[in-house]
This record gives structure tokens, C-alpha cells and sequence, in this order.
């Protein structure tokens, strides 16, 4: 550097304006590294120094920046920690030898307000190893504690003017000032932006007409605003195997994420990432704000979830208590009609079979009082079904082995498998326990169920028959690759007399004899179904 510049006057005004801009460049939030690159470039063209450092403490890190005009970029040196041996900046050494040194030091100047000017580094290059003839020294002071160093450098001797001292100790006030008020303003505007990421998502919950994975999709587009370098930030959600995804999260290089947790358990993933490297900060290029961010989101989309299934579920327990109360009511007024017309029903089958037994009868009337005979035993059968659907049919429960039940009633249907070419499979659960039930009302389900699957294969196709052992429960499963339902009729197939087939083909009672004895044995019967694929009825039977 030619030494002409060292006899460049600087005015109070110079100094005044540079900590302006010191103090406006914080006001902005810039990003540490883009503050220092041009805070130190300032300081230079000001100073006409061959290089400036900066060491300081702030928070639990310790930072240092070397910045000259050859590189045009600061170099970045920090520790994780701020104990003195993780610290290995060297004027920070020099500065406390010459603090601690007791006498004066050739060439070096200490002032009242801790600044060290040395004009000649002959002497400390002596301790040292220095690449400048001369320096100036002065602390960085926060709330009255040193929090770092600001190292003005010059490779000639005698470079910075000793009536200078005061107005670079006082820009490196305002350093000071300026560090702690830049980390402010990124925390003010994270806050911020965090809220608002939040009031987003809050305000999509409680949408009313938006499903969970609309919510979630949204959710994942809103993510990227709220972190540092929004420009390069991608996002995406994983919750039970689905996935919610920005255009490029593929190519994201540094990430951060946080675990979905709903009842307790881990159900998915929130993962935020930038598609560049960047410089970096608190956890890799992410901010200790947005670690807590991204842990608040990923709780609120838990909780937001275990709301969004607590309703589902209280709505099918209030359909399903809907229906309950709607099949005893049917239940009730079946048995009531029942009883009605047992009585009349049996003096009608009786006098019929006695009109019978006269040899005088005309062949017509004979041939009427059959069809009055048949019909009235087809009826007797229907109500039989009626009492046994409201619970008025006494049953005789004991043990027995379901898979033997289940043989012996599934061929009785081998003729009719083998005309509608239907393929049984049978898919028996070894070692299957004996349970507590009526014998007779377990077949009707299992003639009923099958009844109902080949009504549903009128082309053929695959029948399975098959039984397992759960926890607490035997199960039992009939599967078609039939006609399959639609939901709406799914939601009404257990109710009496309701039947999607022709008037002569059944009565709507089958289905609904099943739900009868397996309600009546505290069991349970699950309808899978989807139209064109088949359905699949699976009764669970206690084993107490």
C-alpha cells in the first residue's frame, strides 16, 4: 500500500457517517455474513487499512472475521464454544499480553478507554508471529462485559494517527451496538414470520370444507416463507405414507425436520431444506428460531390430526348408534307383527292341511289348498327370520369347533358351486379354539353369507371361506369378487326388508338375520365393498 495514504485526513463528520451506516446496515437484518462483508469493506475503504478482524462473542459461539481488499470476502472462523482454548484468534492473545504486561512496551500505546495503538510491531512479532508493522486494537464492550476485539491492520509502520484512537474506539461501540441490535432485528422478523406460518395453518384447520390432505398440501407451499433464505427453500410433509411435497424438494442439500407424533405415536414427518449450500448459523445454514418452528408445526399438524379423527370418529359412533336405535325399533315392531300373525298364519296352515285330508276334494281346490299350504309355510319361515332378527328365538349355546361347522354347511352348496361356476377356497386357521355359541344360528349366518356372495357372482369368479384367531375372538370371513356395493348401499344393508334384488329372488332379511345373532352373541360384523371389485364380510365371535 503506497504511504501516501497514511496521511489522508479524516474529519468527525467521516467517522459520524460510517457509523451511520454501520447502524442502518443492522437496521436492515441482514444475514451475519452479508453484514460483515459490507460493514468490513466500509471499514477498509475508510480506514485504508490492509486488513481488518473482528472476534466476538455473541450468544454461545464465538465468531472471527478477517476481511482485506485482495479476497473481497470475509473469512469466517467460529467455535461451537467460547472457552478461551476453542478461541484462536491471535490479537485477542496479543491484546490481553499487552493488557496484562506490567511496564511499557516499545512502539505500543495502551489509552484509558482500553485501546492500543502499535505503531512499531517489531517488539510483539518478537512473541507473535504478525505479517503487519503496525496496528490498532480496541475492545468491544455489551453491557459493560468484553464482548470482542475490532484489529485495524497496516503492513507500514506508524500507519494510523495516535489522535484517531478515540473515534475508531468509538466505531467499535458502535460495532457493538450494531451486532447485538442486527441479531434483534433477524429475531423480530423470524418471530414474525413464524406467526404468521402459524396464524396460516391455524386458519386452515379450522376450514370447514378442506380435507386433511388439503390442509397438509397448503400447509407444505406456506412452510418455505417462514425460514431465512425463502428464495431456495423447499418443503415437505409425510403422515402415513402419503406424501406432501414442493416442486424441489428433491434437490434439497441441508436439511432440518421434526417428527409428527399423533396419540403418542409417530405417524409422519415435517422437512424443511435449501437447494444451495448456505453459510453456517445455528444447526447447519437453520436459525435456533426456526429449529423451534419447525418443531411447533410439526405438533400443531399432530394435534391438528388427532382432532380431524376424533371427529371422523365420533361421527361414525353417532351413525352407528343411529343405526343401532333404528334396528331395535325394527327389531320391536318385527316381533310385535310376528306374533300378530302367528296365530291367524297357523290356523290358516292348519285348516289347510286338514282340507287336505278329504278324498272328495276337486282336483282344483286340491291344487289351490296346496299353494295355500306353501304359502303359508314360506311365510311361517319369513317370521321365523323376524323373531330370530329381534332376538325372540330362544338359542341353545355351546362349545364347538367353527371350522368343522363351516365344512359340513359348505358342502351342502357344492352342487350349486359347480353350476355357477364358483371357485371355493377354503382358508381354515389351524388350531382354531373352540367357542360358546348357538350351533344352528352360527349356520344360518354362514348359509346367509353365502347365499348372499353367490347372488353377487351370477358370472362365477373366486369364493373364499376363511377363519383366523384374533387376541380375544374367532373371526370368520366370506370374500366375493362379485357386483360388489356402493356406500349407500353399504349403509343400509343390515335393515329388514331393504334388498337390492328382484321380488322373487329374496326377502332383504338375510343380512339382517346375521346382524341379529351376531349382535345377540356380542359379536361383530365388518362390511368391506367397493362396486365392481366384490365385498367381504368378517364376523368376529367372542371366545368369552
Amino acid at each position: 500500500m503506497p504511504i501516501d495514504k497514511k496521511h489522508k485526513i479524516r474529519l468527525p463528520i467521516d467517522f459520524k457517517k460510517l457509523s451511520y451506516e454501520i447502524l442502518n446496515l443492522a437496521y436492515k437484518g441482514l444475514s451475519r455474513s452479508d453484514f460483515f462483508t459490507v460493514v468490513l469493506e466500509k471499514m477498509v475503504d475508510f480506514s485504508d487499512a490492509d486488513e481488518i478482524e473482528l472476534c466476538f462473542n455473541e450468544g454461545k459461539k464465538h465468531y472471527q472475521f478477517i476481511y482485506n481488499p485482495a479476497n473481497r470476502q470475509p473469512f469466517l472462523l467460529y467455535s461451537n464454544s467460547i472457552e478461551p482454548e476453542a478461541e484462536c484468534s491471535t490479537i485477542k492473545t496479543i491484546y490481553g499480553y499487552i493488557i496484562d504486561f506490567h511496564g511499557e512496551i516499545e512502539g505500543v500505546s495502551l489509552f484509558e478507554n482500553g485501546s492500543i495503538y502499535c505503531r512499531n510491531s517489531k517488539k510483539v512479532r518478537e512473541l507473535y508471529p504478525l505479517e503487519f508493522n503496525s496496528f490498532s486494537l480496541h475492545p468491544m464492550e455489551q453491557n459493560g462485559d468484553l464482548m470482542g476485539l475490532m484489529a485495524m491492520k497496516s503492513k507500514v509502520t506508524d500507519f494510523f494517527y495516535p489522535e484517531d484512537q478515540i473515534w475508531y474506539n468509538d466505531i467499535a461501540k458502535i460495532l457493538s451496538i450494531a451486532i447485538h441490535f442486527r441479531k434483534m432485528q433477524i429475531m423480530l422478523r423470524e418471530r414474525v414470520k413464524e406467526m404468521s406460518c402459524l396464524y396460516e395453518i391455524a386458519r386452515l384447520s379450522a376450514h370447514p370444507t378442506l380435507s386433511m390432505g388439503e390442509i397438509l398440501h397448503k400447509t407444505v407451499e406456506i412452510l418455505p416463507a417462514a425460514w431465512l433464505y425463502p428464495d431456495i427453500c423447499e418443503a415437505r410433509i409425510l403422515l402415513d405414507e402419503k406424501l406432501y411435497i414442493t416442486d424441489k424438494y428433491k434437490h434439497a442439500k441441508d436439511k432440518i425436520s421434526a417428527h409428527i407424533f399423533v396419540n403418542n405415536q409417530q405417524r409422519g414427518i415435517v422437512e424443511v431444506g435449501y437447494t444451495k449450500s448456505m453459510p453456517v448459523i445455528d444447526e447447519g445454514p437453520f436459525l435456533i428460531e426456526e429449529r423451534n418452528l419447525i418443531n411447533t408445526v410439526a405438533q400443531e399438524i399432530g394435534i391438528m390430526v388427532e382432532h380431524r379423527e376424533a371427529l371422523e370418529e365420533k361421527d361414525r359412533l353417532r351413525k352407528q348408534l343411529l343405526h343401532a336405535d333404528r334396528l331395535v325399533t325394527i327389531g320391536q315392531l318385527a316381533s310385535g307383527i310376528a306374533h300378530e300373525i302367528n296365530e291367524p298364519l297357523s290356523n290358516i296352515l292348519g285348516f289347510a292341511q286338514l282340507a287336505l285330508k278329504s278324498s272328495k276334494n276337486p282336483e282344483q281346490i286340491e291344487k289351490d289348498l296346496r299353494k295355500i299350504v306353501e304359502a303359508s309355510l314360506y311365510t311361517r319361515e319369513v317370521i321365523k327370520k323376524l323373531l330370530m332378527f329381534a332376538r325372540q328365538s330362544p338359542s341353545v349355546k355351546d362349545y364347538f369347533d367353527l371350522n368343522d361347522v363351516i365344512v359340513k354347511n359348505v358342502e351342502l352348496f357344492n352342487i350349486r358351486f359347480k353350476n355357477d361356476a364358483i371357485n371355493l377356497k377354503l382358508a381354515l386357521g389351524d388350531d382354531l379354539p373352540q367357542i360358546k355359541a348357538d350351533v344352528s344360528q352360527i349356520s344360518q349366518v354362514l348359509i346367509n353369507l353365502l347365499m348372499n356372495a353367490l347372488q353377487a357372482m351370477p358370472e362365477g369368479g373366486d369364493l373364499t371361506v376363511s377363519t383366523w384367531k384374533e387376541e380375544d375372538s374367532v373371526c370368520l370371513s366370506v370374500e366375493d369378487r362379485g357386483v360388489g356395493m356402493t356406500e349407500e348401499v353399504m349403509s343400509k344393508i343390515f335393515v329388514p326388508f331393504f334388498t337390492t334384488k328382484d321380488i322373487d329372488q329374496g326377502t332383504g332379511l338375510g343380512l339382517a338375520v346375521v346382524h341379529g345373532i351376531v349382535s345377540s352373541h356380542n359379536g361383530r360384523i365388518d362390511v368391506e365393498s367397493e362396486a365392481g371389485k366384490g365385498s367381504k364380510f368378517t364376523v368376529g365371535l367372542p371366545l368369552i
